[in-house]
């Protein structure tokens, strides 16, 4: 009966820390999308010359106040088909998926500095 107990005790609890919730790791969410760590590298990469810098020619998004004040504009016109009338980037592909969603979840955000 002993030689039984034991193997029994052993396997009961490695049942109970298996299911225990502070053995498992939790889901990390991802990081939050803020304007420095994000948002303006992304502009800086695919918004210059046209929108960044002194020839900037309208809709001047080279600062947190102009990126914010046109959230909603630069949303609407990168998710247009590239045969839309105003479709951004203009006279370039389409910018990914994963970009696009950048700015989504910016301004879903509350478009954070």
């Amino acid at each position: 009966m002993k030689k039984l107990l034991i193997p029994v005790l052993f396997f009961a609890t490695v049942i109970v820390f298996e299911f225990c919730s502070s053995s498992k790791k939790a889901k990390k969410s991802p990081p939050p999308i803020t304007y420095s760590n994000n948002v303006q590298f992304t502009i800086a990469g695919n918004c210059s010359p046209c929108h960044v810098g002194a020839n900037a020619k309208s809709g001047h998004l080279d600062s947190y106040d102009g990126a914010k004040s046109h959230i909603d504009e630069i949303v609407k016109r990168i998710q247009l088909a590239p045969t839309d009338k105003g479709f951004m980037p203009f006279k370039h592909p389409k910018l990914p998926d994963s970009t696009i969603q950048v700015f989504v979840r910016w301004k879903d955000a509350g478009t954070p500095e």
